[in-house]
């Protein structure tokens, strides 16, 4: 079922956060959520119309359905497949992000991140008792890049228990490359710091 994904909905005036800033200044460019902004697919507006015709509302168990598809996808897409009771369906990323940082460290613990970074990861840091400490961004030849040695030194000094990698990266829009992942996964395995992505 195709999509038109050149339709964008007026979201101005529906309490959206990304575009609520229009509101008061129509000249400002609004890049802040990975918010979707083309129309719903029908086959998706269905699915939720025929659950509000059902005229009630309540809580609900984790859906075999929706395990079974997950777990397929993953087998399928990447070849790996693990136990159904170890899957958890949150309401939303920043909620796993929150959860893994406290099952994984204690409180007053480092956990580290890199600035610029999408804001929630460092509220979600400090309001889980936790240190937040970052190892900077630099630009070269006009792209945000890691620097290694900073980023090592900033886990040895700050005896980082967790680092939070955004990826693709919030608000740069960029995709980590290859080299770069290897590079951050072989001095994660050097210091061990758990690893949240």
């Amino acid at each position: 079922m195709a999509n038109n994904f050149m339709s964008f909905p007026n979201r101005i005036g529906t309490n959206s956060s990304k575009w609520r800033i229009f509101e008061t200044n129509p000249n400002m460019v609004s890049s802040s959520l990975a918010d979707m902004d083309f129309e719903i697919p029908e086959f998706i507006r269905s699915v939720f119309i025929d659950y509000m015709a059902l005229d009630f509302m309540g809580y609900s168990y984790q859906s075999e359905k929706a395990l079974e598809a997950i777990l397929n996808w993953e087998k399928k897409e990447h070849g790996y497949y693990f136990d159904k009771e170890k899957l958890i369906l949150l309401d939303s990323v920043m909620t796993g992000v929150a959860n893994a940082i406290q099952a994984f460290t204690n409180l007053g613990d480092a956990v580290l991140i890199n600035d610029p970074v999408y804001p929630s990861f460092k509220q979600i840091i400090e309001n889980s008792g936790r240190k937040p400490v970052s190892s900077e961004l630099e630009i070269k030849d006009g792209v945000y890049r890691f620097n290694f040695e900073k980023f090592e030194d900033c886990i040895i000094t700050n005896k980082v228990k967790v680092f939070v990698l955004c990826n693709p990266h919030n608000p740069l829009g960029r995709a980590w490359e290859i080299a770069e992942l290897n590079k951050i996964g072989n001095i994660c395995l050097k210091y061990n710091p758990d690893f949240i992505t």
